[in-house]
């Protein structure tokens, strides 16, 4: 019996320029990109610090109505433009850049707190941007 042709591996070609640098990639990683991995998340940990130091789940009904008068004020002025986060555009999954924010209808969202944590009922009440990290640091204990 003849083995059919998909399960017979292909040989791949590659040129000698990706074979270089796949050969020789520690080239780039360990002087380039070790040092920049370990100051963003040298900036990521205090940036998270920062945020723990100035949490304040007390604030979240102010925070909201903060967001909510935005809101009527962009409905106010005739809703030009889209409304959306004020999140900067290199936070985003998308690679597109977005040319519709602006100052008018651009939203600031701070809303990154844990609110309640009832352990009886097994209910965490979040603000919408907490990160699961934030919650298992806070839920491992």
């Amino acid at each position: 019996m003849q083995p059919n042709s998909a399960s017979i591996p292909q040989e791949v070609t590659i040129d000698r320029f990706t074979e270089f640098l796949i050969r020789y990639r520690w080239i780039f990683v360990v002087p380039v990109l070790l040092p920049l991995s370990t100051v963003f998340n040298l900036f990521w940990g205090f940036r998270n610090f920062y945020r723990r130091v100035l949490s304040a789940p007390e604030r979240h009904g102010e925070r909201v109505r903060e967001i909510q008068e935005r809101i009527q004020r962009w409905h106010a002025r005739g809703r030009k433009g889209r409304l959306c986060t004020a999140r900067p555009p290199w936070m985003s999954i998308s690679t597109r850049m977005v040319r519709y924010k602006g100052p008018d209808n651009s939203i600031p969202v701070d809303l990154y707190d844990v609110l309640e944590i009832d352990t009886k009922s097994g209910i965490v009440r979040a603000e919408p941007r907490v990160k699961i990290g934030q919650l298992i640091d806070l839920l491992v204990p």
